[in-house]
């Protein structure tokens, strides 16, 4: 079968080429991350220093707000005779400071004094944050972004208190700047793409945005990220989403002169900063993988010439060999190098293995001459061997036949004698007589026994379908009355299954099992007999289980070996040869039998079929 690809010699060395890439790689990757990180660094300085600056312009032109407020509250307290001359003053500072939505003054209840833009409707700004300010602190105040009810803008005020000698608030004059003003004067300037700068106050409120200065103006967001950011830390850099949902790199700060009351932002978004960076990657990268393809095709091409083609030699000399031509011989050995040194081996091993198979031959020959001898002697022997076994068997039917006869004339002469004689007999005789009949009992039951074991080694098995519990119990009903008699409780759960088994077989090793747990629980109290059975993929196993005398299990092996007892006939009859015969009813079947047992804890017997 053909290699895969993927386990071949030109694949390593292409996977090895790659891989000699990977550091390469991991170079240009690092060396780009710490140019992202050098970078982002230097975009959160620049950002901050930029913010600064801003905030500085702003606070600049707050200041100029305050003193112009000083100065018009001393004119307005030198000249508060003459109103004229106040409302031409502010007049003519609107015009000259044109960033100024309107200069007015309020009296000491908030109520409308003066305006340098006329006003007919009668107004109150006793309600408005700038006002409430500067009547409580008597000093510089900032209000905050409204919708000017004079000028209709939207603006931010600055206000001063305007005080008599005995230091009474007497009212205040107010300056209102133009937001728009104020964003195109400090925002309104060229920003990077996917930049944000924003003027925001103590609230929340947006003053001023660049982009979308229509859109943001005015809006109260503090549960903006970037609001609530700002708002709680004051000043520094963060990498956080914009009031536009857009994450970028903020940087904040306060306004100069404001106490905290007005912040500049300034985002700037990484990814154009890492435009340059990124792009180096590529290039670099894009470089590396056509040094790699480089590398890749020569290695294609020189590895062909200079390893392939004699790796092909190598291999179809091996295949030869491999097929039994051991003359085959690579063409290489005048190489020094490894692959030379791989065809030295194979020539060695081949010259080995062409020596080899000659010694083979030789020895295969000798082995085919011993195994014909062989097969003499054992055709020879097993014939032997079956003769003395006919013999054997034939000896001992014709024993144990013939012993029969005059076994039963003992027996009939005896008991003829017993009851003929009876009266004439002393107690002593009589004694004889019943001995000799017990002993010629139980040479019967031997011989049986004897005859049963040799049926069994002689009979031809028979091969049926077999029904386990069925023959169980009718065993248990052959022995119905001794059970009742002797007050025996019998289980028996066995699975409804059927075996192909010899039915003469099974029955005997079953009748024996069950009459030796018969047996060796008397003197038992509440005599128990479980008989059960269990079915699985290869086999069937049935077993019967007693609570009666047990024995000792280093004689395991000994019980089923003919003529072997454990107990004295006197206890317990019996001939020693009923657990021989179901061993072997068992081997015959291609089954087998075993036991367990703790001695005065019963004895559990098995017996394994194959299914």
């Amino acid at each position: 079968m053909a290699p895969s690809f993927f386990s071949t010699i030109r694949f390593r060395i292409l996977l090895l080429i790659v891989v000699s890439t990977l550091p390469a790689l991991g170079l240009i990757y690092y060396i780009a991350q710490e140019q992202r990180d050098l970078q982002i660094r230097n975009l959160r300085e620049a950002s901050l220093h930029e913010t600064r600056i801003r905030a500085n312009t702003v606070g600049r032109i707050i200041e100029n707000a305050k003193t112009l407020l000083i100065t018009i509250a001393n004119v307005i307290e030198t000249h508060k005779n003459d109103r004229t001359f106040a409302v031409s003053h502010m007049q003519n500072l609107l015009k000259k400071f044109p960033y100024y939505n309107n200069i007015l003054t309020t009296d000491e209840l908030g109520n409308l004094d003066l305006t340098a833009i006329p006003s007919s409707r009668s107004v109150n700004y006793a309600d408005r944050l700038w006002f409430k300010r500067v009547e409580k602190t008597k000093a510089f105040s900032i209000g905050e972004y409204v919708f000017g009810r004079v000028t209709k803008a939207h603006i931010i005020t600055f206000a001063y208190p305007i005080n008599n000698k005995q230091g009474k608030f007497q009212g205040a004059v107010v300056i209102s700047v133009d937001l728009m003003w104020l964003h195109n004067q400090m925002i309104a300037m060229p920003l990077p793409s996917e930049s944000f700068r924003a003027v925001i106050d103590q609230g929340g409120v947006i003053l001023a945005a660049n982009p979308d200065q229509e859109k943001w103006v005015g809006k109260a967001l503090p549960e903006a990220v970037l609001v609530k950011t700002i708002l709680s830390k004051k000043e520094g850099t963060e990498e956080i989403e914009g009031i536009d949902g857009v994450n970028r790199i903020f940087s904040f700060t306060p306004v100069v002169g404001t106490s905290g009351n007005m912040f500049v932002s300034y985002g700037v978004g990484k990814d154009l900063a890492m435009t340059n960076i990124n792009r180096t990657l590529i290039r670099n990268i894009s470089l590396l993988g056509i040094a790699c393809v480089l590398a890749i095709l020569g290695a294609l091409f020189l590895g062909n010439v200079l390893i392939m083609r004699r790796v092909r030699i190598l291999v179809a000399v091996s295949e030869r060999l491999g097929n039994g031509d051991f003359k085959a011989r690579p063409d290489l050995l005048h190489r020094r190098d490894e692959l030379g040194q791989v065809a030295s081996a194979i020539d060695k091993m081949a010259e080995k293995l062409e020596n080899y198979d000659l010694e083979k031959r030789v020895a295969e020959d000798e082995i085919r001459k011993l195994n014909a001898e062989l097969e003499q002697r054992v055709a020879a022997r097993t014939a032997e061997l079956e003769d003395r076994t006919r013999e054997m068997e034939a000896f001992t039917y014709s024993v144990s036949h013939d012993l029969k006869s005059p076994l039963r004339g003992i027996d009939g002469y005896s008991r003829l004698l017993l009851d003929g004689y009876h009266d004439r007999l002393d107690e002593e005789g009589r004694t004889f007589l019943k001995n000799i009949r017990l002993g010629a009992d139980q040479m019967d039951r031997l011989i049986q026994d004897l005859l049963a074991y040799s049926r069994m080694e002689r009979r031809s098995l028979e091969s049926k379908k077999v029904n386990p519990g069925a023959l169980v119990q009718t065993l248990i009903g052959d022995r119905e009355d001794e059970i009742k008699a002797r007050e025996i409780t019998i289980n028996v759960d066995i699975p409804l299954v059927e075996l192909t088994a010899d039915p003469d077989g099974l029955s005997q090793a079953i009748r024996n099992l069950l009459d030796n747990a018969i047996k060796y629980t008397q003197g038992v109290p509440a005599p128990k007999i479980e008989i059960g059975g269990q079915t699985t993929e290869k086999s069937f196993t049935l077993w019967v289980r007693d609570n009666g005398i047990g024995f000792d299990m280093s004689y395991h092996d000994r019980i089923f070996e003919i003529f072997q007892r454990l107990q004295k006939a006197d206890d317990y009859s019996g001939t020693g040869i009923g657990l021989a015969i179901v061993r072997k009813s068992m081997q015959r079947m291609g089954g087998r039998a075993w036991a367990e047992s703790v001695p005065g804890q019963g004895a559990t017997f098995y017996l394994e079929l194959p299914a």
